[in-house]
């Protein structure tokens, strides 16, 4: 990548990582809180903390449930990788759901369970419908030897998956943003003209082939089959960690329902935007010899990151659904079933599918809303340098004087209809199948749909990291200030051409009676 042709520079902002944000935690709440009511089976009973719950003896439950699936042959290599209770605990559990081992997050659900001060089944859900952003499940997924200390080359660690190498890397938010992504299941297309014409269907990558891979719809159908199980587990803290995991599970729901998460690159403004301020930086820089120059993939994820917060914060702040007095105003939405269900199988099918659903309704909303971003918001948003710190500024501030506002508010509307929708389906599903899940059929149906939806990904994520290995054996590269020196090739021509042309002008000017020609 260092020496660059305007196409290559061109397509290298297109790949710019994205970040991990979603839905404002205001907007979770208030969602979740619609999704919740009168559904919820005892929504509105006291949740007791139990003191400090073992939940290694969870997980050893749930390898029981799992190694007695009725499929032989996804029992029979689950074993082949757990053969006993004792080796399956919450560090696997992670491992095997695609949550970050990095020992430098606790995940909720699995390496403690938070005693929250809540009010009632309600509030926790609630609550825990924004954790996955608060406790880093998705982030810095670095790979880990059999002792489980982390594995790496002499110029960094592997990724547990390269497929988060084309979404972001494996630094902050951008490294979550894999998990948190629901991109188009078909119909992708790598070309940079699709950014044009329909940018909605624009995803490329770098390392995983036939990538980017987003596994927004896998996250959501893990925690609700995960919070399923743990209400059939016999312990008095069953009840609040299946609350929990529902709880994580309306949270990816719910990304997959905000329209920012279900494109790569936003909109061509936001690209012209990065490309013209790293080719100015780049020059004055000389190609980052005279000065601090980021890489461009950088500089697009900094830009696509500020509008991406922004318009986030906006609905946050300006959202009416954020009102303590708003109500959800019921409404079908085509293409999301929210039951009810003429049989458990298909309720759970409802639940298994409702992610992908609820992407394709609002995808056509993204390239817009960007678009309105670069239209909306003061220039500063796509500077140079120039970055947003989630929590720490107003969208308020931000907003052109000559801004309406609604341009931005009222998609995030549409996005919320359909997250709630979404969200009902998720939290139907769930008081269908709470009880049926302590049933052996319930039971066995269950491992069945997760040893099918996570062995094969587990396999093909192990085949991921071996090729990766393979191409990078010194590991992933620490991030730090670029050099370019096709950047100071092209400005000593120009400078060169320049003398000449200068020079050439000269030489006529003092030739008497002779027409001034180039």
């Amino acid at each position: 990548m260092r020496r660059l042709t305007p196409y290559l520079l061109l397509v290298s902002l297109l790949l710019a990582p994205a970040r991990g944000h979603t839905f404002g935690s205001a907007t979770h709440r208030a969602v979740t809180k619609a999704a919740l009511r009168g559904i919820l089976p005892g929504a509105d009973r006291p949740v007791p903390c139990t003191g400090n719950p073992d939940l290694t003896a969870f997980f050893r439950y749930l390898h029981g449930r799992l190694s007695s699936a009725s499929d032989a042959d996804a029992a029979r290599d689950f074993l082949a990788r757990w053969p006993s209770p004792g080796k399956f605990d919450a560090y696997e559990a992670k491992g095997f759901l695609d949550l970050t081992r990095n020992p430098e997050f606790r995940v909720n659900g699995f390496d403690f369970l938070a005693c929250n001060p809540v009010r009632d089944g309600a509030e926790l859900v609630r609550e825990e419908s924004v954790r996955p952003d608060d406790d880093g499940r998705n982030q810095a997924r670095i790979a880990m030897a059999q002792d489980r200390s982390p594995l790496g080359g002499t110029h960094g660690p592997y990724p547990e998956d390269p497929a988060v190498m084309d979404l972001g890397g494996l630094e902050g938010l951008a490294s979550q943003a894999h998990a948190h992504y629901t991109l188009a299941s078909h119909g992708l297309t790598a070309s940079p003209v699709a950014l044009w014409r329909q940018p909605e269907l624009f995803a490329a990558a770098t390392v995983v082939p036939d990538g980017p891979l987003t596994l927004g719809p896998a996250m959501v159908k893990a925690h609700f089959i995960m919070a399923l199980f743990a209400a059939s587990w016999d312990d008095p803290a069953s009840r609040r960690l299946s609350l929990a995991y529902l709880g994580h599970a309306l949270h990816y729901i719910q990304d997959a329902s905000t329209p920012m998460h279900t494109v790569q690159a936003g909109a061509p403004c936001v690209v012209i935007k990065a490309l013209t301020a790293f080719a100015g930086r780049a020059l004055v820089t000389l190609g980052g010899y005279a000065g601090d120059l980021k890489h461009p993939f950088s500089v697009a994820a900094d830009f696509i990151s500020n509008y991406h917060l922004w318009i986030e914060t906006a609905w946050d702040e300006r959202g009416p659904w954020i009102a303590p007095e708003w109500t959800f105003t019921p409404s079908r939405t085509p293409g999301i079933a929210t039951g009810p269900w003429r049989d458990h199988g298909s309720a759970l099918d409802a639940a298994m599918d409702v992610a992908d659903e609820a992407a394709d309704r609002v995808r056509h909303l993204g390239p817009e809303l960007y678009k309105r971003a670069c239209e909306q918001s003061l220039p500063v948003l796509g500077e140079y340098g120039f970055e947003l710190e989630d929590g720490r500024f107003r969208a308020e501030d931000y907003f052109r004087d000559s801004a309406e506002p609604n341009a931005i508010i009222g998609p995030g509307g549409q996005a919320v209809q359909t997250a709630v929708v979404a969200s009902i389906t998720l939290v139907r599903a769930y008081a269908r199948l709470a009880a049926w899940a302590s049933t052996p059929e319930g039971g066995r149906t269950l491992a069945d749909r997760l040893l099918k939806e996570r062995l094969p990904a587990l396999s093909a994520r192990e085949a991921r990291l071996m090729a990766f290995m393979d191409d990078n054996p010194d590991g992933v590269s620490p991030k730090g200030p670029q050099r370019f020196p096709s950047v100071v090739v092209l400005e000593a021509l120009v400078l060169l051409l320049v003398a000449w042309a200068t020079a050439r002008l000269v030489r006529r000017l003092r030739r008497p009676n002779r027409k001034l020609r180039l």
